[in-house]
């Protein structure tokens, strides 16, 4: 988290208010647009000081036309002030605010193949009960896990229990 970013992520949660559908719309429409200011080209283009900030403003309201007012304006705020390469920092900071507030937790799923989804609500059930917090889940697959599951909550805490952590536990006892 910097300074920056967290300061744009606050005016957006406060632009939202309490309400917690909204909030996750707007976090939604965030992320995404955040993935497409965070391409090379998006990067090159609003860093780009001969563009003037007008035309950076009009690309802003037409890529983003459908988006929430408050997301269109913090965009806008973000390109105004020169900190579109920011933008990554600001979700993940906007969705850290909001999931203290909405007493949600963030939890990235890793599996080595598709998780099915009745596993999928038995795992997140688990980890709602563990956490004692209503999950959010988002699932990847990583083959290098080779089974198993490794779960990340929030920004930094890990359950990794995944084959090949296992066999790396288990090579590193062998050699020692």
């Amino acid at each position: 988290m910097s300074k920056v970013s967290l300061r744009y992520a606050r005016a957006l949660s406060a632009a939202c208010g309490k309400e917690g559908k909204q909030a996750q719309e707007l976090s939604a429409q965030l992320k995404l647009a955040a993935e497409a200011l965070a391409g090379k080209e998006a990067q090159t283009f609003f860093a780009n000081p001969r563009v003037k900030k007008s035309l950076k403003i009009k690309v802003i309201d037409k890529t983003f036309a459908a988006a929430e007012p408050a997301v269109i304006r913090l965009l806008k705020v973000v390109v105004e002030n020169n900190r579109a390469d920011e933008i990554l920092n600001v979700t993940k900071d906007f969705e850290s605010i909001l999931a203290e507030t909405t007493g949600l937790i963030q939890a990235k799923i890793e599996t080595a193949s598709k998780l099915e989804p009745r596993l999928l609500d038995k795992l997140t059930a688990a980890i709602e009960k563990l956490t004692g917090r209503e999950v959010q889940a988002e699932t990847a697959i990583n083959p290098r896990l080779l089974g198993g599951v490794k779960i990340t909550l929030g920004d930094d805490e890990v359950i990794d229990l995944s084959l090949s952590n296992k066999l790396n536990k288990l090579s590193k006892a062998l050699t020692a």
